[in-house]
């Protein structure tokens, strides 16, 4: 039961994490932003699927960028959270 907790924590995060980029601790400007980016994770325990999530950050123009995750718990875990897709979209201009 210790690892669905995880799980879920762990999904958590994950899906919040536009935050960080939202708020970020050091000033943002062209010269610390990331290069565009795609990201495909996913959670597994004991060899069965749990959860995934994918993220990307694509330059707009040359000084607006989005970043999108989307989660969503697969195999058993998705009997227990429902098969919802948790999605999260932020905008940076600069």
């Amino acid at each position: 039961m210790k690892s669905i907790h995880t799980l879920f924590a762990l999904l958590i995060l994950l899906s919040l994490s536009s935050r960080l980029i939202a708020d970020p601790i050091l000033p943002l400007s062209i010269k610390n932003i990331p290069p565009a980016f795609t990201a495909n994770y996913s959670v597994n325990i004991g060899g069965m699927s749990m959860g995934k999530l994918d993220v990307r950050l694509t330059q707009d123009d040359e000084s607006n960028w989005t970043y999108h995750s989307e989660s969503s718990a697969t195999g058993i875990a998705a009997v227990f959270v429902g098969s919802k897709n948790v999605t999260d979209t932020a905008k940076l201009a600069l």
